[in-house]
């Protein structure tokens, strides 16, 4: 498509690269936390090892760096149509045309196809297996992340990260309409006001002894969402960005004091200095959207893995747990060669590469060929 030469080219036209590599590096994180989960396991002993868990278990902000992300994109994309005449027509269609294939075909590959080709193969009572178990009608109406407050429903380790894709998507249904009404200023208080409510609900599911809800529910992760909106609304008017850009680096320091001094045990609080951290690194780099924050050759690689980042996401989970039930997991690997170091590298290392492939191949033989439609 030709740049129209008397309108700005919009956002979702055109590809940043520094948010590509925001991406990236959200996405390794995740996958770094979910191997580490269902491919590696709790380490035995030993500094390195348990220093390694640690730095898994803390690279699980990735999901809060994608929210942050997702707010900041979807609030200046809506920020640039609110005056167009088909608003919210152009806006759910686009977003359907992103999101829906990937994530219904693997719907799809769960519900159908799977179980399936586990008849046909003989091996129906695999069927049975907790794996296979999972509420229906919540991932069809992208609501899996309300679960956790209503009577116990399981839902399977192959497919329970698709609640943060439920969070964005009950993010899209009313954001759009708050921005089309409402003015920059009351929108900027707005986002204010729900990253300094969000840790209440946090604070009373977890004291009630609903951790998992606390960090699932989407009124609960909300401050993530708000502070991606709030720099998105603040770049797009000079002396809001002034002002946001003349905090962001004390903001940073501040959050990060805040993130090392509280441990994620403290969750209600952790969210919310995360959220902070992470929307205040965003105006640092927006500074300049087409310089890079890595070395050369590292910022190529994470705009590559952040290109892909959304089926990496959806696939990275089921298959890391496949491989670990089929018997390639550390433990396993560590009996066969002696060296737990060379385990958790070799699964790892063998869990990305056969992630990005299906990402690669999904990317051109699928969404691709439905984003034309956008």
């Amino acid at each position: 498509m030709a740049e129209d030469t008397q309108q700005p080219q919009r956002l979702s036209d055109r590809r940043i690269p520094v948010l590509d590599e925001l991406r990236g590096i959200a996405v390794l994180l995740v996958m770094f936390c979910h191997t580490r989960l269902f491919g590696v396991g709790s380490p035995e002993s030993g500094v390195t090892e348990i220093l390694y868990a640690r730095l898994a278990n803390a690279s699980s902000v990735g999901v809060d760096l994608f929210f942050v992300l997702s707010g900041y994109l979807i609030t200046t994309i809506l920020l640039q149509s609110r005056g167009d005449k088909h608003y919210y027509r152009v806006f759910y269609a686009r977003r359907a045309a992103r999101i829906f294939p990937l994530y219904y075909l693997a719907l799809i590959i769960f519900f159908f196809i799977a179980p399936y080709v586990l008849q046909l193969t003989g091996h129906a009572e695999w069927l049975k297996d907790p794996l296979m178990q999972a509420p229906a009608e919540l991932l069809w109406t992208y609501t899996l992340n309300w679960r956790h407050i209503l009577p116990v429903i399981p839902c399977s380790l192959l497919i329970q990260n698709f609640w943060t894709l439920a969070v964005e998507e009950q993010f899209y249904l009313v954001w759009p309409a708050i921005i089309k009404h409402s003015d920059r200023r009351k929108l900027i208080w707005l986002c204010l006001a729900i990253i300094a409510a969000s840790p209440l609900p946090r604070l009373f599911y977890s004291s009630s002894g609903m951790a998992e809800a606390s960090w699932q529910l989407t009124y609960c992760r909300l401050d993530a969402l708000a502070a991606g909106a709030l720099v998105a609304l603040c770049f797009t008017d000079a002396e809001y960005r002034a002002r946001l850009e003349k905090f962001a680096l004390p903001l940073v320091a501040l959050s990060l004091w805040g993130l090392i001094a509280f441990t994620q045990n403290a969750s209600w609080l952790w969210f919310s200095l995360t959220a902070v951290f992470f929307g205040s690194c965003l105006v640092l780099v927006l500074g300049n959207e087409n310089a890079s924050i890595v070395k050369p050759r590292v910022s190529m690689a994470l705009r590559f893995f952040g290109k892909y980042s959304y089926a990496m996401y959806v696939f990275h989970q089921p298959l890391s747990i496949l491989l670990a039930k089929a018997g390639f997991n550390a433990h396993v690997l560590t009996e066969m060669w002696g060296s737990r170091f060379c385990a958790i590298v070799a699964v790892n290392f063998v869990n990305l590469a056969v992630v990005t492939l299906l990402a690669w191949l999904s990317w051109h033989l699928l969404e691709k060929q439905f984003m034309k439609l956008r």
